[in-house]
């Protein structure tokens, strides 16, 4: 298994300021006030990195399938890199890219694709797009890079989530979707978004003793999908909110029995 990364521009900052002042009061930034501060989000150009791991036999002038893998909320790319060899040694390219947004988790510094963990007057609905058009823009400049256009999303938790939501929204660029733990409401999305999808392959998994994240999402996602022909497959398995390796081995399988049907 070879690895590498691979940058990618994104758009995220949070500058700080002092906090306005009350009403009535004098003064203000610059103006001796010393108050607490706040966030002001702005619209920046970064790159952000994505692992990216080979097949042990890659050979450049073949093509492999690919799999952008997203973590959940609170989660680093090192955390979803440890499945890798399942993929590597099925012949598959394994990529992880970092969430738009890091914050403080817990004793160390996490990921997130949206700003809900930050709290009111962060400006989720524009994040959460953002971070669409990245998981894209990812895909399609690595589906690009590596000359393949069986292109596979695959997330755990809020990265189930996002799976769904940047794969149905782009069924251009991708092949199949697996969502572990995530779910989805069709309200979140614009109306014929799914029903564009329609070729979608997708593999649903959640566990009914989930304490994180209610069962009940995924069994929305899989009858709204089911409701509009896609092909789902529904995998309902024990452990609560776990991603074990057996469990993604399933999902590798399921992978690999559409990769070898007739195109």
């Amino acid at each position: 298994m070879r690895s590498s990364q691979w940058w990618l521009a994104s758009m995220t900052l949070a500058l700080l300021f002092p906090a306005a002042p009350a009403s009535g009061q004098a003064g203000g930034a610059g103006q001796g006030d010393t108050g607490t501060t706040h966030l002001v989000w702005m619209d920046a150009t970064v790159l952000l990195p994505t692992e990216v791991s080979l097949p042990t036999d890659y050979d450049s002038t073949k093509s492999y399938p690919l799999v952008v893998a997203l973590h959940g909320i609170g989660g680093t790319p090192a955390g979803m890199m440890r499945l890798a060899p399942l993929f590597t040694s099925s012949g598959i390219i394994y990529a992880v890219p970092q969430g738009s947004y890091a914050f403080w988790a817990r004793d160390r510094i996490g990921y997130s694709w949206n700003l809900a963990q930050i709290g009111s007057g962060a400006p989720d609905p524009e994040a959460t797009a953002w971070s669409l058009k990245y998981i894209a823009d990812i895909a399609r400049g690595l589906a690009r890079q590596f000359h393949t256009e069986e292109v596979y999303l695959f997330g755990f938790s809020q990265g189930g989530a996002f799976t769904l939501m940047a794969g149905l929204n782009h069924p251009e660029i991708f092949t199949g979707l697996i969502a572990f733990a995530g779910g989805m409401n069709p309200r979140w999305y614009a109306p014929g978004v799914l029903e564009r999808g329609r070729r979608i392959r997708a593999y649903i998994a959640h566990s009914p003793e989930d304490e994180a994240v209610a069962y009940e999402v995924s069994i929305l996602a899989r009858d709204a999908l089911e409701a509009l022909d896609y092909d789902v497959t529904f995998n309902a398995y024990e452990g609560g909110h776990v991603l074990r390796p057996e469990l993604v081995s399933d999902a590798i399988a399921w992978l690999r029995e559409g990769s070898q049907r007739p195109k």
